[in-house]
């Protein structure tokens, strides 16, 4: 690992660490394919199950500690049969088979980061500081803290007495902003929602509590828990994932599992981990340094797809050095 020489007593070096989800599907196979003669393959119409694996990187690799190190990680995190697996007992690699009663939300993403992300990075960047970039999606939270009524300047409880939340209509009528007619969002032409109504607008239900200031204040779980370990926390910003250069990694290793597919939740189970392994670290470095390069053309006010943005995505990158396997990018 790199480490910078001129930072202040007590500061910390800042490591990036990025997190995203994807899907395996067994029945995923190539879409193209050779066959001899006449012979045709039928292949299964539907894509199967699956498994979601949750996944962390930084700029040297997936997040992982070696295997020299010692990290007892949470018991509800070992492996089990039939449950939810943590997919090795050195990364922070999470997945579950999703369908039915199981599915992934944000607790258990709160969970992964508390319980294995954080301890992980701890023994592998000793005396460092994460930078976790999530998606914009992981910011919200199932149900909100109370919050300071606007009217009484009292605290609001956000549910009811029986635990159930409040509607929309309920916290406005108690902070004295209801009124008769009121939509609950404001539509387009085409029927659409107008979010563009919620920067401080009066229109309707949503605009009015957006404007209101806890719930501008509100931090999700997610934030406030990572805080408290003294990380960082920011978001990408919305629709633009080709920032976030784990997706590359999820295409490499979706690639590598197509042309190996078993057709059966049964081998997915055992290709998942080999298909993440495949992803070498010097590989996931150049998708970081690509996603670097999209981030600087964006930062001067270049296009998307324009030739001066093509020309500062592909044509720049000997200006970053390679670097072996072990090391990884350290922020001052």
């Amino acid at each position: 690992m790199v480490l910078p020489t001129n930072l202040p007593l007590g500061v910390k070096p800042i490591v990036l660490v990025v997190h995203d989800e994807s899907t395996f599907n067994a029945n995923d196979g190539q879409s193209k394919i050779w066959i001899k003669d006449d012979h045709i393959l039928l292949k299964k119409k539907s894509r199967g199950k699956g498994i979601m694996v949750s996944d962390f990187l930084t700029p040297g690799g997936q997040l992982r500690f070696s295997e020299g190190e010692h990290l007892n990680p949470d018991p509800e995190y070992r492996t089990q049969d039939g449950g939810p697996k943590h997919l090795d007992p050195h990364l922070a690699s999470f997945s579950i088979e999703y369908g039915g009663d199981t599915w992934w939300d944000g607790d258990q993403l709160v969970d992964q980061v508390m319980k294995l992300a954080i301890p992980i990075f701890e023994v592998a960047f000793p005396g460092c500081q994460a930078l976790f970039l999530f998606d914009n999606a992981t910011r919200g939270q199932a149900q909100l803290r109370p919050g300071i009524n606007s009217l009484t300047r009292e605290i609001q409880p956000m549910v009811m007495p029986d635990g159930s939340p409040k509607g929309l209509q309920i916290v406005l009528q108690e902070r004295g902003l209801w009124r008769p007619r009121l939509r609950v969002q404001c539509r387009r032409p085409d029927g659409k929602k107008n979010k563009a109504c919620l920067n401080g607008g009066t229109c309707c239900a949503r605009a009015l509590i957006a404007s209101e200031p806890d719930f501008k204040a509100q931090r999700s779980r997610l934030e406030e828990e990572v805080e408290l370990k003294e990380h960082l926390v920011c978001f990408f910003p919305k629709y633009h994932c080709e920032l976030n250069f784990i997706e590359y990694y999820w295409g490499a290793a979706k690639r590598y599992a197509r042309r190996r597919c078993g057709y059966n939740i049964r081998a997915l189970r055992k290709m998942v981990p080999e298909c993440l392994n495949s992803v070498k670290p010097t590989l996931i470095w150049k998708f970081w340094a690509r996603t670097e390069r999209m981030m600087r053309a964006y930062h001067e006010g270049i296009a998307y797809g324009t030739p001066d943005f093509k020309e500062k995505v592909t044509k720049t990158y000997r200006s970053h050095r390679r670097v072996s396997d072990s090391q990884t990018v350290v922020y001052n």
